[in-house]
């Protein structure tokens, strides 16, 4: 039987996934109201958020913002996913690749392989500090890396390899390009003879 992730881990995942692109916020003088006047890059990278709560509609600045906060988050899962997967756990620090935050948070692999985040006395802001908390004794082990697409996802079952079925489809394809090709045949045979009868 799988474990599913806590609400809040799962929402911090959906927006590390929506953050796949690191552009530079605006500066404070910028059209931090207009997202017709950001570059092509800012504007796309905004809207790559817009199904997550970090999506300010009518604050297009602050939405770039938070995408910092997103890629920050972000790095924080893979390098736990990957430190997991590479099999570091034994208890220590988890090394992360690119946070602003590793200054002032360590995450550690308890001997358990749960997640224990070390106290910091430097303020954070309140969505790190959710973030953090959403981490307190997971098992880092069902926090993984897609293969396929880059996505970070939340393993219910320990046999699940990728983040989706049509991920899991892509790679069993590659494997199996024969097959595939029949499987693929196949489909486009019993197409052409549906629209014939009906066409």
């Amino acid at each position: 039987m799988g474990t599913r992730p806590s609400k809040n881990l799962a929402w911090f995942i959906t927006v590390a996934n929506a953050a796949m692109t690191e552009v530079k916020a605006p500066g404070i003088f910028d059209f931090a109201d207009d997202l017709d006047r950001f570059p092509v890059a800012q504007r796309d990278t905004a809207e790559l958020l817009s199904s997550t709560p970090f999506y300010l509609k009518e604050k297009p600045g602050e939405t770039l913002k938070l995408n910092e906060c997103a890629c920050a988050i972000r790095g924080v899962l893979l390098s736990i996913a990957r430190a997991a997967k590479a099999g570091v756990k034994q208890h220590g620090a988890i090394p992360f690749e690119s946070t602003a935050f590793s200054a002032h948070h360590a995450v550690e692999f308890t001997e358990a392989g749960t997640l224990r985040v070390v106290p910091s006395d430097q303020w954070d802001a309140i969505w790190y500090t959710y973030f953090l908390d959403a981490l307190r004794d997971v098992d880092a082990g069902r926090i993984r890396e897609c293969e396929i697409c880059g996505n970070v996802y939340w393993a219910v079952r320990r046999d699940k390899m990728f983040c989706s079925d049509g991920c899991r489809v892509k790679q069993w394809s590659k494997k199996n390009p024969q097959r595939w090709n029949e499987i693929q045949l196949g489909h486009e045979t019993r197409r052409a003879a549906k629209e014939a009868k009906h066409g």
